[in-house]
């Protein structure tokens, strides 16, 4: 069982788990950052199904992404104790493809962010390069500002979206939850190893300039550019 502060406790309540709050999960001990387009809020949401003893065969992740879980601020993971944290990570190339293809004709998303719908791939990058993760959606943020507080990193145990389900099946079943409705869920993120080949299409500019941004993700979470591409960076 997790130790949780009393002034931490008095922050805990339900919600949908925004950016700058973590499900929390007394009762397996367990902690989850929620790093926007990274499969996460589709699993923080089946956790907290299975938890509650819902029964999840035949639902898919989308029947459970409005289930509202216990979060506390990510500023206070620190002080808990007795517990791990876990976070699902992505290479960020495909983490930004991903968001590019899935948000840059969505009216409302684009209207939220004062953007135009259907804008090129180039002006994207344009803007993203421009401005700070603060000043970003979190889907656009790095990762790294998830995993950040208060200045110092917050220390999990990273599950790797490339690996689904196999990666947080490791970590789930140490938590004793039967691995039965994680491979039927998130078994079908297989399918979106195709937005690899989206990113593999950048031009050789495109790459360099992404890759400055999110460097940081890079090199925190050790993802690499195929040999082909940073032969030709160099």
């Amino acid at each position: 069982m997790i130790q949780i502060p009393p002034d931490v406790k008095a922050e805990m309540h339900k919600d949908h788990a925004g950016a700058r709050r973590s499900p929390i999960f007394p009762e397996r001990g367990l902690i989850f950052v929620v790093i926007w387009k990274n499969a996460s809020a589709s699993l923080r949401s089946v956790i907290a199904d299975v938890s509650n003893g819902q029964k999840l065969t035949g639902l898919g992740f989308e029947d459970h992404a409005r289930t509202k879980v216990m979060t506390i601020p990510r500023a206070s993971i620190s002080a808990c104790s007795n517990c791990t944290t876990i976070a699902i990570v992505r290479h960020p190339l495909d983490r930004f493809m991903s968001c590019y293809w899935d948000k840059s004709k969505n009216k409302i998303w684009c209207k939220r962010n004062k953007r135009p719908t259907g804008e090129s791939l180039n002006t994207w990058i344009d803007w993203v390069c421009a401005e700070s993760d603060t000043n970003l959606d979190p889907h656009l943020r790095t990762q790294n500002w998830f995993l950040t507080s208060n200045g110092k990193h917050i220390n999990a145990d990273l599950i790797r979206f490339e690996g689904l389900p196999d990666t947080a099946l490791e970590v789930l079943k140490r938590h004793n939850f039967a691995d039965y409705f994680y491979r039927s869920h998130v078994g079908r993120n297989r399918a979106k190893q195709k937005e690899r080949a989206r990113w593999q299409s950048l031009t050789y500019r495109q790459v360099r300039r992404l890759t400055k941004r999110y460097a940081v993700d890079f090199r925190r979470f050790d993802y690499r550019l195929p040999v082909t591409l940073e032969a030709t960076d160099a």
